[in-house]
């Protein structure tokens, strides 16, 4: 099925909406234009493959995002610049791979990118700060929890080499200016605590 433009003209004080298995496979751009009460919205388990940039653009309320079990593969670079709100942003299952566009999600709290092919290399230098700023980071590859040094991590691959993966980021030419002598602390020790005593774990 497909979502028009202006899908919800007679529905504008909604504050939350599920679409969840709804076999949507296309989204018109301005679908959710008129929701701009909306706080909650969950796309999953729909075979959505492509996402207009501007798709949530109108949204300033919406804080929780689920695109889970989806077969996006990127995000637009503005496609999230009106969801000042945002605190939850879940996407896993999906065929992401790039999340060069996160700097823009300077309020996100909670991010679920498990059982995606996201991985270190997705996130460049713009988007360190969202990374340490986050509660809560559901990730694929261990390494990308040394990051999040503020929140508690899980990792669905635990891997015997996040020791070695720790100390790769730390010896990134581009992390040491960026970070303070605090922050890069805390990161080591994250990652002695996750060689030491979490080796079989999946919880940071």
């Amino acid at each position: 099925s497909h979502l028009v433009s202006h899908q919800f003209h007679n529905s504008k004080h909604l504050t939350r909406v599920y679409l969840t298995n709804d076999s949507i496979s296309a989204i018109g751009n301005q679908a959710f234009y008129c929701l701009k009460k909306l706080v909650y919205l969950s796309l999953s388990n729909n075979p959505i493959s492509d996402l207009h940039p501007h798709v949530f653009a109108c949204l300033y309320r919406l804080s929780y995002l689920d695109l889970s079990f989806t077969y996006i593969s990127r995000i637009n670079d503005v496609m999230f610049i009106s969801t000042s709100f945002l605190s939850t942003l879940i996407l896993h299952h999906t065929k992401i791979m790039d999340f060069s566009s996160a700097c823009s999600l300077q309020s996100l709290k909670e991010l679920d990118i498990s059982y995606t092919e996201t991985a270190l290399s997705s996130f460049p230098l713009e988007t360190s700060d969202m990374l340490a700023n986050l509660n809560i980071l559901r990730v694929v590859q261990p390494e990308l929890c040394c990051m999040a040094i503020q929140s508690t991590c899980y990792a669905s691959k635990p891997s015997e080499d996040i020791f070695f993966s720790c100390n790769n980021i730390l010896a990134n030419t581009w992390i040491k200016p960026l970070i303070g002598s605090y922050t890069y602390t805390s990161i080591e020790l994250r990652c002695m605590h996750w060689h030491t005593k979490n080796k079989s774990g999946t919880h940071w």
